[in-house]
């Protein structure tokens, strides 16, 4: 595996992110935006009113970071590249920027944080960093704080029938991870996963094929679906201390479904009979999307696999 660090220190990968990857109207954009309706609402959730701290760990070009460092009182981005941190500044000027590698310099964090957010780490990261950078931000996570963090590449999500090819090489792929594997990282950093939320049930080539307005409603439709909820091609995981004492009560609204029943729906047998079921509303999507003129409602209407 390419080690973590060497591979975002390039000027150029900072400049890809931004222009290339994450291009307006591309697919990752569009994740992108999902993304961060996703993380607003979870801050609604866990801090509707109070002020709160807020780290982001490997915030790149501050592409997560800008979304919730002007909701936080205090905003903290850490990253090792120096041209990431450069782009995120232009993001987010009024927040402090940390250039270092917090799992080799503990001490670059001194204090402690209500929310730290994690993104396209977890799959990206070799297992020893992976582990000792999880260690180290469970110990800057406040007693009553959250982790919000994602996995980007679905080891079992429903993308699997939608792109067959990717069936062949599922054993021997590296860059991806299950949440069976997320949820023993984190519990190995003394971290409870509570809530999970899967999106991006819609694949990078169907969104091509549909466009943008009827991959919305797919993926709504889709993202509705209970028994898909954890085999979207990215995870949304809400974490907290194991030996957490705070006082703030968990909210009873479905961002997703609980780390344990998750657990429960990982055998290999549920995931493919999930990826299945996903892959055929896409056909139905794909079929009823032929006319493009027809508003996304009406060509998702009699699907057996949707609600009405």
């Amino acid at each position: 595996m390419k080690d973590y660090r060497a591979s975002h220190l390039d000027p150029e990968t900072a400049r890809r992110y931004d222009e290339e990857i994450y291009r307006t109207g591309g697919y990752d954009e569009w994740v992108d935006a999902i993304e961060g309706r996703l993380l607003n609402s979870v801050v609604d959730r866990y801090f509707p009113s109070r002020p709160f701290s807020y780290l982001d760990f490997a915030c790149g070009t501050g592409r997560v970071m800008a979304r919730i460092a002007p909701r936080a009182a205090t905003a903290v981005g850490v990253d090792v590249s120096k041209a990431m941190l450069d782009r995120a500044r232009d993001r987010v000027p009024r927040a402090t920027l940390v250039l270092g590698d917090i799992a080799a310099e503990p001490s670059l964090l001194d204090r402690r944080f209500d929310l730290i957010t994690s993104f396209r780490f977890l799959v990206n990261a070799q297992p020893d960093m992976r582990r000792d950078t999880l260690r180290r931000l469970g110990e800057v996570l406040l007693p009553d704080g959250l982790l919000v963090c994602n996995v980007h590449a679905n080891r079992y999500s429903a993308r699997l029938l939608s792109e067959p090819a990717r069936i062949a090489r599922l054993v021997e792929r590296r860059n991806a991870l299950s949440l069976r594997a997320a949820t023993a990282a984190l519990h190995d950093a003394n971290l409870v996963v509570r809530d999970v939320t899967g999106y991006a049930f819609v694949s990078r080539s169907l969104y091509q094929l549909l466009g943008r307005g009827m991959a919305e409603a797919a993926e709504a439709r889709l993202h509705a679906l209970r028994p898909l909820c954890h085999f979207g091609t990215h995870l949304l995981l809400v974490c907290e201390r194991r030996n957490r004492t705070g006082g703030r009560r968990r909210s009873r609204s479905r961002p997703g479904q609980p780390a344990a029943h998750a657990a429960r729906c990982l055998h290999p047998r549920r995931a493919a009979a999930c990826s299945t079921l996903a892959a055929a509303v896409a056909s139905v999507v794909a079929t009823s999307g032929s006319d493009r003129r027809a508003a996304p409602r009406e060509a998702l209407r009699g699907s057996p696999y949707v609600r009405p």
